[in-house]
């Protein structure tokens, strides 16, 4: 047998013992043949790709003539929707020059030509070609400063808002257009309004329509114009759902249900388990020495289920609070810490400052376990005769209780079982010949349990 050599550390980090192998050389005919292939699969895709160019072009340059466009914006539009908006390229001084002077016009209320730019090239084209590179930065600097007053001055007028809210919602749908078509995703959106001086009807896209088909399958109770009025409800009441309650009582339930759901959404980002629930009576065996976590922050007196903190909603909202901003969270243990508050609890134990909760005892504790139903054949117990078998088998049975065992009685030999069968028999649910004694063929039946006896 081959020695084994023993695993160093200078033989597992040696380098690898590369194959000297040489592969077989391929033959001339399969090299030309593979190549002619190749070279061929290589043109029909340089074909096929030119095709599909000029389809493309033909395409956007078709779907432009109506609007006055050239066949470039759709394709910008198929390649970078909503780019422009994610990564706005920068203003070159080109369009600054130009936009300041269309600006300067109006103030000085001169009409700027009805073709735009292409008017104002060709009426102060001259200008701009004798702007130095200062002042070309200088009218950069001046257009980005008018787009910032314009934000700044602008009427928030409802007809203004109501313009925006649609305008913004359009640049969101193309921009999970394009994301779509860039990168594969679906999904949907709802923007809703938050205040009551502007409202509007909650705005809805989904990348595919089958997306709203299938929500009413994941969610029975999904119908997607209550979904968003609901939302805008939510929104408007600021984005706290106690808001929406009627009254005190009612509130102080969300705010219960709420602190639930806080806390065990803390528990199990503390312990990466997702399953975690908060326990507070078994707070100490159960989250401390079972999770590795203690609760920092607790804001109020002893630490109990939000049940019993009654109904007051400052304090149930100052518990709210302290979970919401994090000043109120679960920490992370080590070994060290976890082993000493565990000697801390035990000797609370002991001192009786902390009882355990234990579980109820089996009021049966010590009986033997089984079928006490009566069994055929078996003298009754109540009975003034007694056997020395009789007497032995209870001394057997009084043992078994005061031992503590868990024995089950055995049938006897011939009669029934202690099993289904025997309970369906006696049930009167068996057969017929599971409740028939075996009998032996010299025992006989007598006639009057037989059959009637006639006279004449």
């Amino acid at each position: 047998m081959p020695s084994k050599t023993p695993a160093t550390l200078p033989i597992l980090s040696a380098p690898r013992m590369r194959s000297t192998t040489q592969r077989p050389k391929v033959p001339a005919a399969q090299l030309a043949a593979q190549r002619a292939a190749a070279k061929d699969r290589r043109e029909k895709m340089d074909a096929a790709l030119k095709k599909f160019y000029s389809d493309v072009n033909t395409l956007a340059e078709t779907a432009a003539q109506p609007f006055d466009l050239k066949g470039r914006f759709f394709l910008d539009q198929l390649i970078y929707a909503g780019q422009d908006f994610i990564r706005p390229r920068k203003d070159n001084a080109y369009n600054a020059f130009y936009s300041n002077k269309a600006k300067e016009l109006r103030e000085q209320g001169i009409g700027v030509p009805e073709d735009g730019i292409v008017g104002l090239h060709l009426e102060f084209g001259e200008e701009y070609e004798g702007l130095t590179k200062e002042q070309r930065q200088e009218e950069v600097k001046k257009h980005n400063k008018n787009k910032e007053d314009q934000a700044l001055i602008r009427r928030q007028t409802t007809a203004a808002k109501r313009s925006d809210y649609s305008a913004s919602c359009r640049i969101l749908m193309d921009v999970m257009d394009g994301m779509k078509r860039r990168i594969g995703i679906d999904g949907f959106f709802c923007v809703v309004t938050n205040s009551v001086d502007f409202t509007a009807e909650p705005y809805w896209y989904f990348t595919d329509d089958e997306i709203a088909g299938y929500m009413k399958i994941a969610s029975r109770s999904w119908v997607t114009s209550h979904v968003g009025y609901k939302l805008r409800a939510f929104a408007t009441a600021g984005c706290d759902v106690t808001n929406l309650a009627g009254n005190a009582n009612e509130k102080a339930k969300v705010l219960k249900a709420d602190i639930v759901n806080r806390m065990n959404t803390a528990l199990a980002d503390a312990t990466d388990n997702f399953d975690a629930r908060m326990e507070y009576v078994n707070y100490d065996r159960l989250i401390v020495q079972g999770m590795g976590v203690v609760l920092e922050g607790w804001p109020l007196g002893p630490l109990v289920q939000p049940n019993r903190l009654g109904n007051s909603l400052p304090q149930l909202t100052k518990l709210r609070d302290a979970l919401k901003d994090g000043s109120c969270k679960f920490r992370k243990i080590d070994r060290a810490e976890k082993d000493a508050l565990y000697k801390e609890w035990q000797q609370k134990i002991a001192d009786g400052e902390v009882v355990e909760k234990t579980r109820k005892g089996r009021s049966d504790r010590g009986v033997r376990r089984g079928p006490r139903v009566p069994i055929e054949g078996e003298e009754d117990s109540s009975s003034d005769e007694s056997t020395p078998d009789d007497d032995e088998g209870e001394e057997e049975a009084s043992a078994g209780i005061r031992d503590g065992s868990r024995k089950r009685k055995r049938s006897k030999k011939g009669g029934p079982s202690l099993g289904s069968k025997a309970k369906r028999a006696r049930n009167g649910k068996g057969k017929e010949k599971e409740n028939i004694p075996p009998t032996s063929p010299s025992e006989s039946t007598p006639p009057s349990e037989s059959m009637p006896v006639t006279t004449d």
